[in-house]
Formats: structure tokens, sequence, C-alpha cells
């Protein structure tokens, strides 16, 4: 079946379309708003140069963010062919999660140039519109990684119980114990540290953590937690082809989550980005479009696989 077919069916074209249109208001931002003035002077850039270097991250960015699109289709695609199967409903919830995961990756860019936009000529609305930002962007996250999270429990219900995992659970729990003191931390002692009056989320410390950090915690959790499940389902399925497509899909989706907390890392240091030159700022760039790159890849290569099965 070709790429048309799959995105044709069950009801791929309108979220090719709706991708495409987010897409398309992404490259608008991007490659058509005239570049800041404050950045080319900051790193002493040229109209042309800022330009050339814009490019080279968005159209492999957007190109990442469509092999995502047609993997989760893929997935969609395979879960209607084997309806009716034990497996048939976790994967169609696991593939539904994995297409909110891409689509709202270009909403998210969409409305945080917005906001960039809108700031530029209002500055009285930063603290506003940040605030909003940042809350959408975690109601963006938890419908994706809710469903992975679900679709991912349903599959894991089949596997066979382990005799060690109460010893998993725990092990879980702490770590998340550990990774949340050591971020809610971060976000604290930054923000101390920072230039007097610097409050990039413009709310008290406690409300940061409370309905900024933690959500995040809980939802990177999440995500984390449907990789464990697809991976211990994987290893009580039969067929090799199936279930390597299974540890691509988790190991994707596991670099989809670490360029999310990249991303949280870079919006809490983003007054300290401004003071590098600009080889480490590229640097950093390219390693975040190299994780994110690398987790909608493995998501489609899995997917793929996993939709060839039922073409043999």
């Amino acid at each position: 079946m070709n790429a048309r077919k799959a995105v044709a069916g069950l009801g791929g074209r309108y979220y090719a379309g709706l991708f495409g249109l987010l897409v398309l208001i992404y490259l608008g931002f991007s490659l058509l708003v005239a570049p800041s003035k404050a950045a080319l002077k900051t790193y002493h850039l040229s109209v042309g140069g800022a330009r050339a270097i814009t490019i080279s991250f968005v159209v492999p960015l957007v190109l990442v963010w469509t092999a995502g699109l047609f993997g989760s289709l893929k997935m969609r695609q395979y879960a209607k062919l084997v309806k009716g199967s034990p497996e048939a409903h976790g994967l169609n919830i696991l593939s539904l999660g994995l297409l909110l995961l891409v689509l709202t990756q270009p909403m998210a860019s969409d409305l945080s140039s917005l906001v960039g936009q809108i700031t530029k000529h209002s500055a009285d609305a930063l603290p506003t519109l940040t605030i909003i930002n940042n809350y959408i962007q975690i109601i963006l996250m938890a419908a994706a990684m809710a469903s992975i999270a679900s679709g991912a429990s349903n599959l894991s219900a089949l596997a066979k119980r382990r005799n060690n995992e109460t010893l998993e659970r725990l092990l879980w729990a702490l770590g998340l114990i550990v990774f949340s003191i050591l971020y809610g931390y971060f976000l604290v002692a930054h923000r101390l540290q920072g230039p007097a009056g610097y409050n990039p989320y413009f709310m008290p410390n406690w409300l940061v953590l409370l309905t900024i950090a933690v959500p995040y915690l809980f939802f990177w959790y999440l995500g984390l937690y449907a990789s464990l499940c697809i991976f211990k389902y994987q290893l009580n399925v039969k067929g090799l082809i199936y279930k390597r497509s299974l540890v691509y899909i988790a190991g994707g989706i596991v670099a989809v989550i670490v360029s999310s907390v990249f991303v949280r890392f870079l919006a809490t240091i983003a007054n300290r980005l401004t003071r590098l030159s600009i080889t480490p700022v590229l640097i950093i760039i390219y390693v975040f479009l190299g994780i994110t790159g690398l987790g909608y890849l493995l998501i489609a290569w899995g997917a793929r696989k996993m939709r060839r099965i039922e073409e043999v």
C-alpha cells in the first residue's frame, strides 16, 4: 500500500490536511517573518545568515514530524486490520496517542510563534500570554501522553505477570521522586540565581512547581510508563518483526520525552542562552533536532514494519 493510500485510510486525509495546515503556519512564522533585530545584533548575523540557519533547522524538523505522521497513520491501519483481536483496542488507542503527539508539535510551535509576534508589538501582554501558552502546552502534552499510556496499558494487560513487578514499581517510584526533586530544585534555583526581577514564568515559585513542574513530571512519567508497558508486552508476543516493531516504537516514545525535557530545560535557561555565541546555540539546537528526529523516526520505522506484516 503506497503513502497516498495510507493517508487516505481511516480519516487519514483529515489528519494529513490538519497537519499540513499547521506546518504551513509554522513555516510562515519561521521563514516569512523578519528575524529579530536584537537576535541579529547579539549573534552578529545578517538577515540572510539568520534565514539560512532557520532553514537548516526548520526543514529537517518538518520532515521528522511528517515521518511521525505517516508512522502513526500506518499503526492505525494495522489496528484496523487486526480488529477483533485482543491487542486491537490497545493498538488503536496507542496509534491515536501517537497521532496526537505528532499533531501537537507544530500546533505548540505555532502558538509559541504567535505569542512571540504579538509581544513584539505589545510588550505588556507578555506575562499573560506566556502563562496561557505554558498551560496550553501542558494540555497538548496531556492529551497525547494520556492516550499513549492508556493504549500501552491495554497491551501490557495482555502480558504475563512477572515476579519482580513489585520491585519494578518501587524503582520507578524512587526514580520519579528523585527526578522530581532535582527538577523542582533546578526551576527554583535557576530563578534565584538569575538577574534581579528575572521570572520567565511570570508566576511565584510555588505556583510554577504546583501547576507546571508537577504536570510535566506526571505526563513524562506516563510516557515512560507507556514505553515500559509496550516493552513488556512485546516480551510475550510471537513474531520477530512484530516484537522489533514494538521495541522501535517504545524507544521512539522515550526519545520524544527526552526531547520534551530538553525543551523545558532550554525554556528555563533562555536568558543564559542569549549570552552565548552562535556556535554553542546552534549545537544546542541540533542536539534537540537529533533527539526529536530519533524519536519520530523510530516510531515511524516501527509502525512501518508492523504495517508490512499484514502485507506479506
